[in-house]
């Protein structure tokens, strides 16, 4: 072997070596995006489930591992499936902390770990405020994973094969998910008859992200009223082996699939006709937003005292603006903005909050770099002064 090739063969060598470091520094967790605290975790590990937790986050691990261990049989019962592995939960102690998180980057739910076969799942959490409703995103984001690794997971050859074979649309799912975490829901029961008042002829297939989880729902609910809770592990164990839903459903329930969306748009119709026979609409005038285009969400509105102003917010993804409408006028005004829009990640959709201290003075609470902060914003002197909340993960009111 000559100097030069024995020179090449060594800098091929150190290439690939920094090529292959580079690539594994890049899945590490907790290193891609904007980050403004450091996050020491720790695990506990049950018989089903690895939970990881950092500093203030232990006594939510110890009650998610409790809870889930006590919830685990009912949820491979319902959807008739049971993982291979234990099942990684990584625990945000707010919202403001999981968005400094690249473990979901890319929307990515499946990891290979070391040699083996098998396809490991983990999810992330936000604690939301609210013990019930941290239980319940518990439930629904682990029955999500589930269902996802039952369709998709396995060996690597199936999970290649599923991943070209079945494309499963978002309702079927998220759907699932929901149901199995909730049941009948007053958010669910209140959307869909809304949804059937605006149009009677849903397209499943062409629905996405909190709509076409809450439709799911309500598809799923309909299947359990009207042919029992058991049809709904036949329909999923049926779909992982014909890689078909609709087919799944006319196998499981015997009736063609044009008649299955009939029946489930009428039992959902009815209700929406009886409700709304007997509720009063606003004139179109009278509405502050005729259209939502562009997908905003809108959480909370204000009236000063006086009734003079109306503060509201509109957030998109993360990013956020506070606006105030003069009543006598009829003028908007964008009075702040602030957070930041994000990708392939779930953003707090009740940020910010609004309140009036007095028929003058709007006090704006919501998050900004890894930090919670009170803005005051002055009508008159137009003017905001900030004032840093340092004892709270997070404020929900």
């Amino acid at each position: 072997m000559n100097r030069f090739t024995y020179v090449s063969l060594i800098f091929l060598w150190m290439v690939c070596t920094i090529s292959a470091n580079a690539q594994i520094n890049q899945v590490g967790f907790g290193k891609n995006r904007v980050q403004y605290k450091n996050f020491n975790w720790a695990y506990y590990s049950s018989d089903n489930f690895d939970i990881y937790f950092y500093e203030g986050g232990k006594e939510n691990a110890l009650i998610a591992a409790k809870f889930l261990e006590k919830e685990f049989e009912r949820i491979t019962d319902a959807i008739g499936y049971a993982p291979y592995t234990k099942t990684k939960i990584f625990l945000y102690n707010s919202n403001k902390d999981l968005l400094q998180s690249n473990v979901g980057v890319g929307g990515k739910k499946y990891t290979v770990g070391g040699q083996t076969d098998f396809v490991k799942s983990q999810v992330e959490i936000a604690y939301p405020g609210t013990m019930l409703s941290f239980k319940d995103e518990l439930v629904k984001q682990i029955s999500e994973m589930l269902i996802s690794d039952m369709m998709f997971g396995g060996s690597l050859t199936d999970m290649f094969q599923s991943a070209y074979l079945l494309s499963l649309p978002e309702w079927f799912i998220q759907g699932a998910a929901r149901y199995i975490a909730e049941g009948w829901s007053i958010e669910m029961d209140d959307f869909i008859r809304e949804q059937f008042h605006e149009d009677d002829n849903l397209k499943l297939g062409k629905l996405t992200g909190d709509e076409a989880a809450l439709v799911g729902q309500s598809v799923w609910n309909f299947i359990a009223t009207r042919y029992g809770k058991s049809s709904i592990s036949n329909i999923l164990n049926l779909t992982r082996i014909i890689r078909n839903e609709e087919s799944s459903i006319v196998n499981t329930l015997g009736i063609p699939y044009k008649l299955f969306i009939r029946q489930w748009a009428a039992y959902y119709g009815e209700m929406a006709t009886q409700v709304n026979d007997a509720y009063i609409f606003p004139d179109a005038d009278q509405k502050l937003r005729k259209n939502n285009r562009k997908d905003y969400t809108y959480n909370f509105v204000a009236f000063s005292p006086d009734g003079t102003y109306l503060a509201y917010s509109e957030n998109y993804r993360g990013r956020y603006k506070v606006k105030v409408l003069n009543t006598k006028s009829g003028k908007i005004k964008t009075v702040h903005t602030s957070g930041y829009k994000v990708i392939d990640q779930k953003f707090d959709a009740q940020v910010p909050l609004l309140s009036w201290n007095n028929s003058q003075t709007l006090g704006i609470v919501g998050y900004e770099k890894g930090q919670n902060y009170l803005w005051l914003y002055n009508m008159d002197a137009k003017s905001k002064r900030q004032i840093t909340l340092t004892r709270f993960n997070q404020v929900k009111s």
